[in-house]
């Protein structure tokens, strides 16, 4: 048997005779944590028998352990109705956390300040104009992954645009309009965006600036 199959075992041995909790054996609230990346946790085996007391599976502990020490956050969902006191817990193995959900959005107050009609926003974003229509007089709740999309959308409405707008560069225009199209488009980047290389020899728009990359000349 390997070491590493043995260690293993005995992790799911300890874990297994130690993971039971009076305390959330009978609950069935779920709370849905955010698990921060740490650095170092001194107690392996008994940050994955904590998780283990609020319901979590050995495996998806082992999973989550090796998440946390390689640099990468974790969510998961506990069984519990004292959020606190798992957050407490959390941070006396070294690990912090936070309960999650993603926030509410105020569609109209989004497209608005983006100055967008609702067709546009519609457009722009992949959505339906009736569902964004819905949405903005309370007739339906964005769901969970529309959600997710709303707040990239209020927080990094730039980042979507550009990543929409910059596979265009690939493409080649018919009848010599490619280094035309291309500098149009470069000129919708925000500062800090390489233009591919891209050297145009018109002005920016206001607010916009080139970023150009050197080049170097061989002989």
């Amino acid at each position: 048997m390997s070491r590493k199959s043995s260690l293993r075992e005995e992790l799911e041995r300890r874990v297994a005779d130690s993971a039971k909790s009076p305390d959330n054996s009978g609950s069935s609230a779920v709370t849905r944590v955010l698990l921060l990346p740490a650095d170092a946790i001194d107690q392996p085996v008994g940050f994955v028998r904590l998780l283990a007391t609020y319901g979590l599976s050995l495996r998806k502990g082992r999973e989550v352990l090796e998440m946390l020490a390689t640099g990468h956050p974790a969510i998961v969902d506990l069984k519990t109705s004292r959020p606190s006191a798992v957050l407490s817990d959390l941070a006396k193995l070294g690990v912090l956390g936070a309960e999650f959900s993603v926030p509410e959005v105020d569609v109209k107050k989004v497209r608005e300040e983006q100055q967008l009609s609702q067709s546009d926003f519609a457009k722009w974003y992949g959505l339906e104009v009736d569902t964004v229509r819905n949405w903005e007089q309370g007739r339906y709740e964005p769901d969970g992954p529309a959600k997710v999309l709303l707040n990239v959308i209020n927080h990094e409405p730039d980042a979507i645009r550009r990543a929409l707008i910059r596979q265009l560069l690939t493409k080649r225009a018919h009848h010599g309009t490619a280094d035309r199209l291309q500098q149009k488009i470069a000129a919708l980047l925000r500062p800090g965006q390489a233009v591919d290389g891209i050297e145009p020899h018109v002005p920016p728009p206001d607010g916009y600036v080139w970023v150009l990359q050197r080049r170097e000349h061989t002989d």
